[in-house]
C-alpha cells in the first residue's frame, strides 16, 4: 500500500512539474504579437498596397515604351481575369484579388510577391528593358526573375502570422 501511495504521489509530482508552463508567459504568442506590430507599422502586412506599389510601376514601365494596352493583355492573359476600364494600377489590383492565383495566399505572400514583381518592372525601367518581349516573358509565366524573387522571399520569410 505504501508502494502505491508513493508511486501516486510520485505521478502527481511528475505531471505537476510538466505542468510548469502555466506559469510562464507565452512567448511564441508574445513574439507573434511584436512581429505582427512591426510588420503592420512597417506596411509589410498591406498586401494591397504593395499591389498599387508593382502596378504603378508597371505601367510606368509599359507606358514610357508605348505598351500599355501589352502590359494589360499579358495581366489579363496570365491571371485569367479581366481589367475593367479605366485600366489603372487600382483596377489591375481590383482584378488581380479575385485571381486564382492568389485565392490561398496570405497577405504576406502576396507582399512578397507584389514585391518581386515591382522589383522586376523597376529593372526594366531602370536598365532600359521595358520591351514587347518583357511583356510576353511575363505573359507566359517565364519571368524566373520574379519566381525566383518571390520563392527566396517565401524561405526567408517563412512565417507569415498575417
Amino acid at each position: 500500500m505504501a508502494r502505491k501511495l508513493l508511486a501516486g504521489l510520485a505521478v502527481l509530482v511528475l505531471v505537476g512539474a510538466c505542468d510548469s508552463k502555466a506559469d510562464e508567459p507565452d512567448l511564441e504568442e508574445e513574439r507573434t504579437n511584436y512581429l505582427i506590430l512591426l510588420l503592420e507599422s512597417t506596411g509589410r502586412t498591406n498586401s494591397a498596397a504593395a499591389c498599387q506599389t508593382a502596378q504603378t510601376t508597371a505601367l510606368s514601365c509599359a507606358g514610357n515604351a508605348g505598351l500599355t494596352a501589352v502590359y494589360i493583355a499579358s495581366v489579363q492573359s496570365s491571371f485569367g481575369v479581366s481589367v475593367s476600364s479605366p485600366q489603372g494600377a487600382s483596377e489591375i489590383c481590383a482584378a488581380l484579388s479575385g485571381a486564382a492565383f492568389f485565392a490561398g495566399m496570405s497577405n504576406g505572400a502576396k507582399v512578397c510577391y507584389f514585391d518581386c514583381t515591382n522589383s522586376f518592372w523597376q529593372t526594366g525601367q531602370n536598365q532600359g528593358s521595358c520591351t514587347g518581349g518583357a511583356y510576353v516573358t511575363y505573359a507566359s509565366g517565364a519571368t524566373t526573375t520574379i519566381t525566383n524573387c518571390f520563392t527566396a522571399c517565401l524561405s526567408r520569410s517563412t512565417f507569415f502570422p498575417f
